[in-house]
């Protein structure tokens, strides 16, 4: 019931798994990235 009238991005409580999940994901990105970059010899392609 809570989640059907609670507004979708409203304020909410501060929530330390999904904080700590967020940060480990974006470094994880960064890794990725920074790895395929290494990978290809810094070669830009778009």
């Amino acid at each position: 019931k809570r989640a059907e009238v609670s507004p979708m991005y409203g304020v909410q409580k501060y929530d330390p798994i999904n904080s700590m999940l967020s940060i480990y994901m974006d470094t994880l990105n960064i890794f990725m990235r920074v790895a395929t970059m290494l990978a290809t010899g810094g070669n830009r392609k778009k």
